[in-house]
């Protein structure tokens, strides 16, 4: 019985740990990562509002910034 205890144990801590721990730290991630790149987080939305001609590290222009031709807004 007890080597069942013990995987019942575990199988209750995987859960918490998904559902709670995990999406909090991508939360903050996210948060993190918008702050660091210039950006504001917006709550009501859940996403990061980017400042406009923001240098964002680590990306490529978009094709319109290369002389393409500019998306329908």
């Amino acid at each position: 019985m007890s080597k069942r205890n013990v995987y019942i144990l575990l199988a209750v801590l995987v859960v918490i740990v998904g559902a709670f721990i995990y999406p909090r730290y991508f939360d903050w991630w996210d948060n993190e990562n918008c702050t660091e790149s210039g950006g504001t987080w917006n709550e009501e939305q859940d996403k990061c509002i980017e400042p406009r001609n923001a240098d964002i590290p680590n990306t490529s222009p978009a094709p319109h910034d290369e002389g393409g031709a500019k998306p329908r807004e």
